[in-house]
C-alpha cells in the first residue's frame, strides 16, 4: 500500500534529536534523523519499502515504522483525506497558551517559545465565541453547532463547520499551538490517561525536510567536556535580572522578596538561619572568611548580609560573567569592604580563596562542566578511576558531573580546618543527571550520590539535605505554577494593561492584588495554582538539593 507524508506535519529539532509535529492535533514525536528521512521520503506517495530504499535506512523495520507513524497521523493512504476523523477530535485550549477576555473579546498572547516576543491579538467576535466555546467536551462537529445556535444534536451549517476546521487547524498549528486536539473528552482523563502531547508544548527551532541537526556539544566517550559553559558566561549573559527572569530562574530568585511562606523572610535570610541551625555557620573568635561561588544577581549575598548584620566577616563572589560581576558589584556597594566580587572559575578557584569558613555555591553546580560517557568506556575516566565512582547501576549512556566533582575536590584545600560548605542544585541522590530543556544553553541535574562518595574520599564530613527543610519553607500556601513562556507571555499581557509583574513566586492573593481591576485575573485563562512544595512557577522545591558538611579540623582523606 502506498503511503504519503501529511501535509500537516513539520520537523524540529533539538540538538541531534528530531521531532515530527502533526498539525491536525498537536502530536509530537521525537526521533532519530534517519526515522525523519524516511518520513520525508514518502512526500511523493512511496510503499515503506520504496521510502526505506530512498532513505538508505534498514527495510527490515520499514513496515514497522510506517505503521506507527500511521497510527499518529504522520502519514496517510495515497489519495486519502489527511483531515479524516478531524471533526470528531475534541479541542482543548492547551495550557501553556496565555489569554484572557477582555471586553467582549479574547485576547491571546503569541509566543511559543523564548526565541519569539510576545505579541497580543485580539480575536475577532466570531473567533472569540469559538475560542471560549472549547471545552474539553465538544468536538469540531458540536462547537460548529454550537456556534450556529443550534441543538446539540443537529447537523451544524456546513460553511460554519468548515470555518471551525480552518480555525482550529491555524490554532493547533507550530506556529500558534493555542489547542491540542484528543480523540476523547476530557471527561476521560480521570480513567483514561491522556496522551502527553495535550500537556507538551513545540519550543525548539524548525528543521528543514534536508537540514542535518548539529548538536554544538557533541558527545565523546573518551572523556573530552560534553558541556562547558564558560563561554556562555563569559560573553553571551548581558543583564543579570534578564537572566534570571528570563532564561534560568532558580529558586533564590523566585524567593529574593520577603515571602509569607517563609515566615516573611528572604530565600538568603532563609538560608543563614537554615545553616546556623544546621551548625553549618561556623563561630570563630576572628573574621569569617564567606566565599560565595556564582553569585548570580547578587542579591542572596545582600540579603545573606544583612541577615549578618554585626557579625565580623568578609563575603566573596567568586565570579564568571562579566555582567553579574556588575551588578552583583553595584548591588554589594553599600557594604563596603565586608563584601567584594572577583572574577573565577569554579572549576579552578583562584589562589586567594584559602582558609575558607563557609564556602556556598547555590543553585549553580548544574552550569558546570559535564561529559556524556558510554558505560563500556566510563571506567577509564580520570575523575571514575580517581574515586572509585561505582557505575553499576548507570545506564548504557549517561552524564557525568565533572565540574561539580572538581569543585568538591578543592574543598578539602580550600576551606579552613572545621569550615563548611552548602553545594545546592537541580537533582537528586541517586538518579543519574538529566538535561534541562528550557534553556539557551546546556545545563545537567547533580548525581548527589556520587558528590557525597566523592567528598568522603576526599576527607569531608558529608551529608545531603533537602533545601525546602533547610530554608524552612511552608509548602501548603498555593502557588502560582507556570512555564518561563507563560509567564513572560502573562507578564506581556498585564504590560498592556498598566501593570508591571515581575518574576517570582507569586501566590493567589499577591497575584490578584497585582493584577487588581485593570486585568481582573478570574478573566485570565490557565492560571494554576498548586501547593508550594509541588511547583512554584516552573519549579518544583523538593526536586532542589544539597550537599553539606564540613572539613574535620583534623583530616586527611584520600587523594
Amino acid at each position: 500500500m502506498k503511503l504519503r507524508r501529511s501535509p500537516y506535519v513539520s520537523f524540529f529539532h533539538r540538538r541531534a534529536a528530531v521531532f515530527a509535529y502533526v498539525g491536525t492535533c498537536g502530536d509530537i514525536l521525537e526521533m532519530s534523523a534517519d526515522v525523519r528521512d524516511f518520513i520525508v521520503a514518502f512526500e511523493d506517495g512511496a510503499t515503506p519499502e520504496q521510502a526505506a530504499g530512498k532513505a538508505g535506512v534498514d527495510a527490515t523495520a520499514a513496515a514497522a515504522w510506517a505503521e506507527t507513524l500511521r497510527q499518529h497521523g504522520v502519514l496517510v493512504t495515497a489519495h486519502g483525506d489527511p483531515l479524516e476523523g478531524f471533526d470528531t477530535m475534541v479541542p482543548r485550549i492547551a495550557p501553556w497558551c496565555c489569554w484572557a477576555r477582555i471586553g467582549r473579546g479574547v485576547t491571546v498572547v503569541e509566543g511559543r517559545s523564548l526565541r519569539d516576543p510576545p505579541t497580543l491579538r485580539a480575536l475577532d467576535p466570531w473567533e472569540s465565541r469559538l475560542f471560549l466555546a472549547v471545552d474539553g467536551e465538544l468536538d469540531a462537529r458540536g462547537l460548529a453547532t454550537a456556534i450556529d445556535g443550534r441543538e446539540r444534536n443537529a447537523a451544524p451549517k456546513p460553511g460554519t463547520l468548515a470555518r471551525v476546521r480552518e480555525t482550529l487547524l491555524r490554532w493547533t498549528s507550530p506556529a500558534l499551538q493555542w489547542t491540542r486536539l484528543s480523540s476523547l473528552p476530557a471527561r476521560y482523563d480521570a480513567v483514561s490517561r491522556p496522551p502527553a502531547y495535550l500537556s507538551s508544548t513545540m519550543p525548539y527551532p524548525a528543521l528543514g525536510d534536508h537540514e542535518r541537526p548539529l548538536d554544538p556539544f557533541a558527545r565523546e566517550a573518551d572523556g573530552g567536556a560534553a558541556v562547558d559553559n564558560r563561554a556562555y558566561h563569559r560573553r553571551q549573559i548581558a543583564d543579570a535580572d534578564q537572566q534570571f527572569d528570563d532564561v534560568e530562574t532558580t529558586l533564590a530568585h523566585l524567593f529574593r522578596y520577603p515571602q509569607p511562606a517563609l515566615g516573611d523572610r528572604t530565600f538568603g535570610a532563609a538560608l543563614i538561619d537554615g545553616l546556623r541551625a544546621a551548625e553549618l555557620l561556623p563561630e570563630r573568635g576572628r573574621r569569617l572568611e564567606i566565599v560565595e561561588i556564582g553569585g548570580g544577581t547578587g542579591r542572596l549575598a545582600e540579603a545573606a548580609l544583612d541577615a549578618l548584620e554585626g557579625v565580623d566577616l568578609r563575603w566573596r563572589i567568586v565570579e564568571l560573567s562579566p555582567a553579574l560581576r556588575r551588578a552583583q558589584a553595584e548591588r554589594l556597594q553599600r557594604f563596603g569592604k565586608r563584601a567584594k566580587v572577583i572574577s573565577g572559575d569554579a572549576e579552578a578557584l583562584p589562589v586567594s580563596i584559602r582558609d575558607v569558613d563557609l564556602l556556598i555555591a547555590n543553585e549553580m553546580i548544574g552550569d558546570l562542566r559535564a561529559t556524556w560517557l558510554r558505560h563500556e568506556d566510563a571506567g577509564t575516566h580520570p575523575l571514575v578511576q580517581a574515586h572509585a565512582i561505582e557505575l553499576r547501576e548507570a545506564p548504557d549512556e549517561f552524564w557525568l558531573n565533572d565540574g561539580a566533582i572538581r569543585l568538591v575536590e578543592q574543598l578539602a584545600e580550600r576551606l579552613a580546618p572545621g569550615g563548611c560548605f552548602w553545594l545546592s542544585e537541580f537533582g537528586h541522590r541517586s538518579a543519574w543527571p538529566v538535561e534541562s530543556t528550557q534553556l539557551d544553553h546546556a545545563e545537567v541535574s547533580i548525581h548527589f550520590g556520587i558528590l557525597a562518595h566523592v567528598a568522603e574520599r576526599v576527607g569531608l564530613e558529608v551529608a545531603i539535605r533537602d533545601v525546602v527543610d533547610v530554608i524552612g519553607l511552608d509548602e501548603r500556601p498555593l502557588a502560582l505554577s507556570t512555564t518561563q513562556t507563560f509567564f513572560r507571555n502573562l507578564r506581556a499581557l498585564a504590560a498592556s494593561r498598566g501593570v508591571v509583574l515581575d518574576k517570582r513566586a507569586w501566590t493567589r492573593d499577591a497575584l490578584a492584588q497585582a493584577l487588581g481591576t485593570a486585568l481582573p485575573m478570574d478573566r485570565v485563562g490557565n492560571l494554576r495554582f498548586v501547593p508550594m512544595g509541588e511547583r512554584v512557577m516552573g519549579l518544583r522545591p523538593r526536586e532542589f538539593l544539597a550537599l553539606v558538611g564540613k572539613r574535620p579540623v583534623e583530616s586527611g582523606g584520600e587523594r
